[in-house]
């Protein structure tokens, strides 16, 4: 599987269940988020929860587990709702309800 791994560059990661559950890192999570950044990979992290932003996971990442990131890294449901909305309803007044984590974004 090494191998594998250092034949490719970008990496996508649930976060939900797969590299934590609830705020509890996933054993193993720390060890191969490293080694992908020790072979010059960059990792991303996907996530269909729309209660909190890309700024709350960053904090999250940060503060929690230790982990650098950036806002970039991550693509949330709001996050991509906004991609969405923005691009085919640009000119369109918009209500929005939900966390102010969700509104923010």
């Amino acid at each position: 599987m090494k191998s594998t791994l250092q034949e490719k560059r970008i990496f996508l990661f649930d976060i939900d269940g797969t590299l934590a559950v609830d705020t509890t890192l996933l054993k193993g999570s720390r060890e191969l988020l490293a080694y992908i950044r020790s072979i010059g990979g960059k990792a991303f992290y996907i996530t269909n929860n729309s209660a909190k932003s890309r700024s709350d996971y960053v904090r999250q990442f940060r503060e929690r587990w230790e982990l650098e990131t950036t806002e970039e890294q991550f693509v949330t449901a709001s996050y991509a709702t906004v991609l969405y909305l923005t691009e085919h309803y640009r000119e369109q007044k918009l209500f929005v309800m939900g966390t102010a984590s969700f509104c923010r974004e």
